[in-house]
């Protein structure tokens, strides 16, 4: 992979389109071996090559800005490796072109089984159900907790916990069940 390097005419002056050398890698090596280039050193980063045919590009920027890229490309690298030794293939979505058209990578990963629609009216209709059984008593909302949220109880189990019998239990259900119709519906 060819690689470039841009070296800093002027590390102090602001970053211009003049103030860049471009280095081949045996010109960068001999400034590196100067007592300017070993200082600097810590400066420079690589960016990441965006396809196969890509050229390498490191370019020399704040020290803090580089150790920060420089973790960035040790954790790709990683990840690369890491899914080269288990038969992964890693693409970029920057540049997937398939049957000659250019893809972005998010119409790549479109789940079209996915629907928000349904998903948002769930949770509207979640909401709307948490609010309406704020609305009814300690007790009721006991019991619909026991029977349906958390389902720890049959109509039986709960009437004989409270001392009733399961048709009581069924019958305060249905009752608080058309509570909730009620309240829901008002909504």
């Amino acid at each position: 992979m060819k690689k470039i390097f841009l070296v800093k005419k002027d590390p102090k002056a602001i970053n211009s389109p003049e103030n860049w050398n471009i280095l081949s890698s045996v010109e960068f090596k001999r400034f590196v071996e100067t007592e300017d280039g070993k200082r600097r050193r810590p400066n420079f980063a690589t960016l990441n090559a965006l396809g196969p045919g890509d050229s390498m590009v490191i370019i020399e920027c704040d020290e803090e800005i580089a150790k920060s890229m420089k973790k960035q490309h040790d954790l790709e690298s990683a990840k690369q490796k890491a899914a080269a030794a288990i038969g992964m293939d890693t693409v970029s979505l920057h540049a997937i072109i398939m049957n000659g058209e250019y893809l972005d990578g998010a119409e790549l990963l479109v789940d079209d089984e996915c629907d928000i629609e349904n998903m948002v009216i769930r949770k509207l209709q979640i909401e709307e159900m948490l609010f309406a059984l704020g609305m009814l008593s300690e007790d009721d909302k006991d019991l619909i907790e026991a029977l349906y949220l958390k389902g720890t109880h049959t109509e039986k189990s709960y009437g004989e916990e409270h001392g009733v019998s399961q048709q009581y239990i069924h019958k305060r259900k249905i009752r608080i069940l058309q509570k909730l119709r009620e309240l829901l519906d008002e909504k």
